[in-house]
């Protein structure tokens, strides 16, 4: 998935009325992806370790390309085992 096709509605689930002040090695991370048709404004948003945010990154962009999920296509997500 594109960068810009994320963009948008990672930026409104990642909007906060919060005044929770995030260290430098933690990152807004939200589920559903924002990437998705499901995510985006309402996605359950929180604060984890940047490490973190970037492995699941690489995973899910690696999952994109090994599979050829383009923008509209369907796929399961599994958590966990």
């Amino acid at each position: 998935m594109s960068q810009s096709r994320a963009s948008e509605p990672r930026t409104s689930a990642l909007r906060s009325d919060s005044d929770e002040q995030i260290a430098r090695v933690r990152l807004l991370d939200d589920y559903p992806f924002a990437c998705t048709a499901e995510g985006g404004c309402g996605a359950f948003v929180r604060s984890v370790p940047s490490a973190e945010q970037s492995y699941q990154g690489g995973v899910l962009s690696n999952f994109f390309q090994r599979y050829g999920v383009q923008p509209g296509d369907v796929f399961n997500v599994r958590i966990g085992e």
